[in-house]
């Protein structure tokens, strides 16, 4: 079993003004949810503000097999850049083995 952690920046221009900025957060949360129920994978809105501020969706997914996850992941990168919300600029990901988790004997959490 493996899972992954990805996130998709995009493209956005920040100086257009508070109100278009707060629009552009909200169709940016629509399509997080869109990507929730099309993939069945954990997916939020990230946005962090100001000169350098960006836009961007967090996915965390679990898949039986490391190729279909980076697969998944491919997809979902496609359907974010053909959903008209703007252009992927970015995209990082961490796809490891499950099993990772039990090398780490007599750590409690």
């Amino acid at each position: 079993m493996f899972f992954s952690v990805t996130h998709i920046k995009f493209e956005q221009d920040f100086s257009k003004g508070p109100q278009e900025d707060e629009q552009k957060i909200l169709e940016l949360r629509r399509l997080a949810e869109r990507v929730r129920s099309k993939f069945k994978v954990c997916a939020a809105a990230t946005y962090r503000e100001g000169a350098q501020g960006s836009l961007g969706i967090a996915i965390t997914a679990l898949g039986s097999e490391e190729e279909k996850l980076s697969r998944l992941l491919d997809t979902i990168v496609d359907f974010c850049e053909q959903s008209g919300f703007g252009r992927v600029q970015d995209e990082l990901s961490l796809v490891e083995d499950i099993d990772i988790l039990d090398e780490n004997d007599g750590v409690s959490l």
